[in-house]
């Protein structure tokens, strides 16, 4: 039985699988999964850290809708797309970019204003290419340091956004292969123990052999605050025991939540299920959600 969630900008966290005593287990990948609502807005779950700052729902809000991608094309969408970019340069953006930046220094701004003094007539007391070498020399190792930090951002961002992902097709009810960088909002996937997280989730479900820890899972968030003690995530209770792919696509509803932000240990959001569109054994769930429909 998997676990579940509701899904900006990339986080590169990792599952994990903690016993009570503190000690981590080595499973089977197939064991300890997580599906995941892709979404580029800051989501994790609707529990949210002590003493972490709340966001009112009167600000300006993303409107996700479950299972149904029609709101992107919607005139005024603006949501954000899971593509991760850290280059700064392409080929041909390089050259002017890289000086316009190291002019920007002001040391190098100095001899650049002396050289153009020294053009003039008579005024140069020794030969302009003393004063053009030095600089010029100064501005080729930048660049090339520059472009070989460039080159490594530009292999990472490919690393990023080629990782292999399960997308739910809703349409078909079965997982499908996707790369990170395809994933938009609203998008269900699976997440399976170790596996890097490659956008903001809400957890809808954990696969969890301990009814006990039913929907509990653990995050690690060590390559974004430096913490390796792995973070406590629950599923919604509304959805924590949808175990088939077919209940996860039967699902209708939206999501409510702020745009990005830069907390990473605050969310604030609401979720509306159709309670038509839950499994008849999930129903008495149901009113423990943040915010629910009923038709």
């Amino acid at each position: 039985q998997p676990s579940y969630g509701v899904n900006n900008e990339s986080s590169e966290s990792s599952m994990e699988e903690h016993d009570p005593v503190g000690v981590h287990r080595v499973t089977q990948a197939s064991q300890a999964s997580q599906l995941s609502l892709a979404s580029q807005t800051s989501m994790y779950s609707n529990d949210s850290a002590d003493g972490a700052p709340q966001h009112s729902l009167t600000s300006k809000q993303y409107h996700v809708s479950l299972n149904n991608k029609s709101f992107l094309c919607e005139a005024g969408a603006n949501y954000p797309d899971n593509y991760v970019k850290t280059a700064k340069y392409s080929i041909l953006t390089f050259l002017p970019l890289n000086l316009f930046e190291q002019f920007r220094r002001v040391a190098n701004l100095y001899f650049l204003i002396i050289i153009a003094i020294q053009l003039l007539p008579n005024v140069a007391p020794f030969p302009i290419g003393t004063s053009i070498m030095p600089l010029a020399f100064i501005l080729c190792v930048g660049a090339i340091k520059d472009g070989l930090e460039d080159y490594d951002r530009h292999k990472s961002d490919k690393v990023a956004n080629s990782l292999p992902m399960m997308r739910l097709d809703a349409s078909t009810a079965q997982f499908c292969k996707c790369v990170s960088a395809a994933l938009q909002p609203s998008d269900i996937i699976l997440i399976r123990r170790g596996q890097q997280i490659p956008a903001d989730c809400v957890v809808l479900g954990c696969d969890n052999s301990n009814s006990d820890n039913r929907g509990v899972c653990y995050v690690n968030t060590s390559s974004m605050d430096g913490e390796n003690a792995p973070k406590l995530r629950r599923a919604l209770r509304s959805t924590v025991n949808l175990s088939e792919a077919a209940e996860l696509a039967a699902l209708r509803g939206y999501l409510k939540c702020p745009p990005n932000n830069k907390s990473l240990h605050g969310f604030h959001g609401a979720i509306a299920i159709e309670k038509d569109t839950l499994p008849h054994h999930n129903h008495h769930h149901h009113a423990t959600a943040v915010a629910t429909k009923k038709k």
